[in-house]
């Protein structure tokens, strides 16, 4: 580098050293871009899991069916509801779509829900549009 004449150079060592400070850097920031997202996350789900829910949960043990496509229907099971929306048991394997039909003839309930979370074959989801089954 060269400043008002005068041939600058940076050694080999400071070189390195800068390279070394700018991936420790990079490797801090990505660790507080992640811890930050997860926090997020656990705000963003907290009013439906966990202990301090803003809604109290109601266990109601029956059968409903989820219309994922046109084709696509399989049986699961509602565990429990709430007034923000209701937790579903899948058989194992089954990935939900972010929004699907959902019939609990039980009930009368047919409605749009929408997948908030999913762990292995349980998935939580809030009511979008809904109707009574008349």
């Amino acid at each position: 580098m060269a400043i008002l004449g005068l041939q600058l150079s940076r050694s080999k060592a400071e070189l390195a050293q800068a390279a070394e400070l700018e991936r420790a850097m990079r490797a801090r920031l990505a660790s507080r871009i992640e811890q930050v997202d997860h926090t997020r996350r656990l705000r963003a789900f907290g009013a439906i899991r966990g202990a301090n829910r803003q809604h109290e949960r109601k266990q109601a043990y029956r059968v409903a069916f989820a219309m994922f496509t046109p084709d696509t229907q399989t049986t699961c099971r509602l565990v429990n509801q709430s007034h923000s929306g209701l937790r579903l048991a899948f058989d194992a394997g089954i990935e939900c779509p972010d929004e699907f039909a959902l019939t609990i003839p039980t009930l009368r309930f047919i409605g749009i829900v929408k997948k908030v979370w999913q762990e292995g074959a349980e998935a939580g989801v809030t009511i979008v549009r809904w109707s009574d089954a008349d």
